[in-house]
């Protein structure tokens, strides 16, 4: 995401609303075609169309099956992304995925610079000593020459992502430096899987989407 390249979707295993009071609300999901910018290309996506029927905290919660990632290993990706109306309710709900990260600040209202307290869970137990990265969504394709650049020419890939551990308990702390959407992430291996007549590892991602207001908006 901090590069801004997209990837075709296969239809998501499930998506759901969770709803303040914990409830589960079907959502329907709508096939769109998305730009990809230089690559002249087109990806598949989907759209949803939410119609809350109460005052509070929202999550859209979405599993996705596997895919192939570059290193040659499956990925299962559990996503969240709050969606506040109004009321102040709700928040420290949890969508259910066996892995997933829960908000112990308000996962919504922040400004740059706004810090985030969370936890892990894998199956419902907190996971210490996780590796969590942190990166800004980059809206668009960006180009080799916009790339941070260290003093050698390389890509200074620690400017695009960020990276903490949780400590023994699960908890962490990251900041967001600069407005726009965020991802917090956390990945673990979880065995082996058969896909396409081949055998991969398989890991467990979950994702947390924040979007991060500027200081400067009104």
């Amino acid at each position: 995401p901090y590069v801004g390249i997209l990837y075709d979707l296969k239809p998501p295993i499930k998506a759901f609303l969770l709803t303040p009071d914990k409830k589960i609300q079907k959502v329907s999901l709508l096939r769109i075609l998305l730009p990809q910018g230089a690559f002249d290309v087109q990806r598949i996506g989907y759209r949803i169309n939410l119609t809350p029927s109460q005052k509070g905290d929202y999550y859209l919660c979405v599993e996705s099956d596997y895919f192939l990632d570059p290193s040659s290993h499956l990925v299962k990706v559990f996503t969240k992304t709050p969606v506040h109306v109004f009321q102040e309710k709700g928040w420290t709900n949890n969508c259910g995925f066996p892995l997933e990260i829960k908000s112990y600040t308000r996962p919504y209202g922040f400004l740059e610079h706004g810090i985030f307290w969370g936890r892990v869970y894998l199956y419902g137990k907190p996971l210490g000593n996780a590796t969590i990265e942190v990166k800004k969504v980059s809206p668009r394709l960006l180009t080799e020459k916009e790339l941070p650049r260290a003093s050698n020419g390389e890509i200074n890939f620690p400017l695009l992502k960020k990276t903490t551990r949780t400590n023994k308990k699960g908890f962490f702390v990251v900041s967001f430096e600069e407005p726009g959407w965020w991802v917090i992430s956390v990945k673990i291996p979880a065995g082996k899987r058969e896909y396409a007549n081949s055998i991969y590892s398989l890991e467990l991602e979950h994702t947390f989407s924040i979007y991060v207001f500027s200081k400067k908006t009104p």
